[in-house]
């Protein structure tokens, strides 16, 4: 970095993984989950709140510890699923005969873009 920059003081940088899931946002309204969304198009997303509400990562309601929760707070982030449990996935799917799927990806997204929440709820995080 210093010598890109052509500098020779340190530069202090953060770095984090690269995580390749399906871009959501979560918005919460007086502590309480109230909707969860897709990116979409850009403009208008697909609301997929009932199927996000199965993720059991996701916080249905935000902890109050001496911190005021904010009114409305919009949350942004991308829905994963780790290499090992798209495997076991596919495996499963394999066994019974359902196309496999292409990446863990469009395993995350497919699992929360279905029609029926129990279905979202049965596959793993």
């Amino acid at each position: 970095m210093k010598k890109f920059l052509g500098i020779s003081i340190d530069v202090p940088y953060v770095t984090e993984p690269k995580l390749d899931g399906l871009a959501v946002e979560l918005v919460y309204e007086a502590g309480l989950l109230t909707s969860g969304s897709t990116r979409g198009d850009g403009v208008n997303g697909e609301n997929i709140t009932q199927n996000l509400r199965t993720v059991k990562t996701i916080p249905l309601r935000l902890i109050r510890r001496g911190i005021p929760v904010p009114e409305r707070l919009e949350v942004r982030g991308e829905v994963i699923m780790q290499i090992d449990k798209f495997r076991a996935l596919n495996r499963k799917r394999e066994e019974s005969g359902e196309p496999l799927f292409a990446n863990p990806r469009n395993a995350a997204a497919g699992s929360v873009r279905q029609l029926d929440s129990k279905i979202t709820a049965a596959r793993p995080p």
